[in-house]
């Protein structure tokens, strides 16, 4: 079984949860905007630092620690997460995606600065697909109703024309029913779903056992076949 893996910004009754701000790094933007758009750099600096900022006043942007942040609309990092030691220790012991990446930094938390890591996901597995035995329904995005219609993608790119073709007719898009993987991951992001990411048994277990903070995990709502191997 998989699950949805969302990133958790705001609690019940509490203050919004910060998103990293990466505008106090010297070169911060000329190193990590690379980065996020796939491009593989070596010997990278101590990224130094990062802090947390959010609509709310500030003096609450920092009142609550997560293994796991998502960035802010001052240093919009869209490939990439801020991970904690404990995350990205447990990540590795799991399969990933290829050109998957972490880069030190620090993050600012109160009066302290923590080891965290810039965690370069590979947004590349969409066309590790096996469209063949993968289905899509038509859905109206903004009413959330589907077509009683099943729909064949035959590659990558026909997923995307086909896709432009309904987003051109106005509020409708292709939604996962059955996505099939020529590998087998343990995480996957499938940004180009709007799925975010999605984890295997196993890796949930795993999060839930060592109890990492800022996740919130749900069954998919299609199906998700990989490989045993």
């Amino acid at each position: 079984m998989y699950y949805f893996l969302n990133i958790i910004w705001y609690y019940k009754n509490s203050p919004p949860v910060g998103k990293a701000n990466g505008t106090k790094i010297l070169n911060g933007k000329e190193y990590l905007f690379k980065i996020d758009k796939g491009e593989i750099i070596e010997n990278v600096p101590l990224f130094d630092y990062f802090f947390l900022d959010s609509y709310a006043p500030s003096n609450v942007w920092d009142w609550k620690l997560h293994d796991v942040y998502s960035f802010s609309q001052d240093f919009p990092l869209q490939k990439c997460l801020l991970v904690s030691n404990a995350f990205k220790s447990l990540l590795n012991r799991y399969n990933l995606p290829a050109s998957t990446s972490f880069y030190p930094c620090k993050l600012k938390f109160k009066d302290q600065k923590l080891d965290y890591y810039v965690f370069k996901f590979n947004t590349g597995t969409m066309a590790n697909l096996n469209y063949n035995d993968c289905l899509f329904e038509i859905e109206n995005f903004i009413s959330g109703v589907k077509e009683n219609v099943l729909v064949k993608c035959h590659s990558y790119e026909d997923y995307f024309e086909q896709n432009k073709i309904l987003n051109n007719k106005g509020t409708f898009h292709l939604k996962p029913k059955k996505l099939a993987f020529n590998s087998k991951y343990d995480f996957v992001a499938l940004t180009d779903f709007n799925s975010s990411f999605i984890i295997s048994e196993q890796l949930k277990q795993a999060i839930e056992k060592v109890e990492i903070e800022g996740l919130e995990i749900k069954p998919t709502n299609y199906e998700v076949i990989m490989p045993d191997k």
